[in-house]
């Protein structure tokens, strides 16, 4: 699985290898009739911080107000003119690494949407392990960055701004899968408090 040689490989070529794949999912010719749009990637996550909230009520007002300024903020995202095919699910457990070859698993959720939410998601997702195992959300901070940027590189589409709001968006989700997963509730005020400074940084940007 990728998620050591991602963070402990200084040469950034795990983290460039990982985009190259992405980038080939996404403009690959595999057709399929499944959409999930900006609205859709919101109405679950009101539907999973609903239930976080009901989980924390000392928290409810917080997370509720995580949840208002997502929704601010996913609609400042660019409706793509061209829809993309995304793995809607994409993170580092979907991601196995060979010597000369890098394999994506679990496609079920397949789908046309925003090629951001993948990047975001899997940034997200590396970010939200290096706290646990490291205690350091930004542990693997070049390599993420490296990931991006060579991502960016292959698409030529202009995505900084929607890539930093999915990575909110998808933060905001560990919310509840912090509370979902048991060994993972003593992070979840952490994730609480990440998700406000993001969203405290971002609408200074872009609000």
């Amino acid at each position: 699985s990728c998620f050591d040689l991602f963070c402990q490989q200084k040469s950034h070529s795990v983290s460039q290898r990982i985009a190259q794949a992405l980038h080939k999912l996404h403009f690959n010719h595999i057709e399929t009739d499944r959409h999930h749009s900006n609205q859709d990637e919101i109405r679950l996550l009101e539907e999973y911080l609903t239930l976080a909230a009901n989980q924390l009520p000392t928290k409810a007002p917080v997370i509720q107000n995580i949840l208002h300024n997502c929704k601010t903020l996913a609609d400042e995202l660019c409706t793509a003119t061209q829809p993309t095919l995304i793995h809607r699910d994409f993170y580092h457990d979907q991601i196995l690494v060979a010597d000369s070859e890098v394999y994506l698993l679990d496609l079920d959720l397949l789908c046309y949407g925003s090629p951001a939410l993948d990047v975001g998601n899997f940034v997200a997702h590396i970010e939200e392990q290096c706290l646990r195992e490291f205690g350091q959300v930004n542990y693997a901070q070049q390599q993420t960055s490296k990931f991006v940027e060579h991502y960016l590189e292959l698409s030529g589409l202009n995505l900084n701004r929607d890539i930093e709001i999915y990575t909110l968006l998808s933060w905001a989700r560990h919310i509840y899968i912090s509370q979902r997963i048991a060994q993972r509730n003593d992070w979840t005020e952490q994730i609480i408090e990440l998700c406000e400074q993001r969203i405290t940084r971002l609408r200074y940007r872009y609000l």
